[in-house]
């Protein structure tokens, strides 16, 4: 398992609409954990996104708002080859990490100038 931390540059703009992104080093793997720590005074109106730079669909690995530290394990639902949802039992999907070869992005956006967030990606390696 590779453990990879990386954080925004300090946000830039008025006060509730600020923003900011930075970028992980090349990895591949299975995101399998992802804690974010806030630096200075986030509103509560604060977002965080987490996607990987090279996916097509742009799907977020992480979509968060808030303004408190935080530990997630985000999975996406698994699907057939025709793409239909896989489940359980007809409502619970089946869960599985999301893939990454690349660069990962850290979005933050409707915060406070100056406010940084940094994400600790626990991958495991593919």
């Amino acid at each position: 398992m590779d453990v990879i931390q990386f954080s925004t540059d300090p946000a830039s703009g008025a006060s509730g609409s600020a923003s900011a992104f930075g970028f992980s080093p090349m990895m591949s793997g299975l995101v399998y954990k992802v804690i974010l720590r806030y630096q200075g005074v986030p509103p509560a109106s604060t977002n965080v996104k987490l996607s990987d730079v090279n996916d097509p669909a742009n799907e977020s690995i992480i979509n968060v708002s808030g303004n408190s530290d935080v530990v997630l394990y985000p999975r996406r639902a698994m699907t057939s080859n025709n793409g239909t949802t896989l489940t359980f039992n007809g409502t619970q999907f089946v869960p599985t990490p999301f893939p990454l070869h690349g660069n990962l992005k850290l979005s933050l956006s409707l915060t406070n100038p100056g406010v940084t967030v940094s994400a600790v990606v626990y991958l495991l390696r593919g």
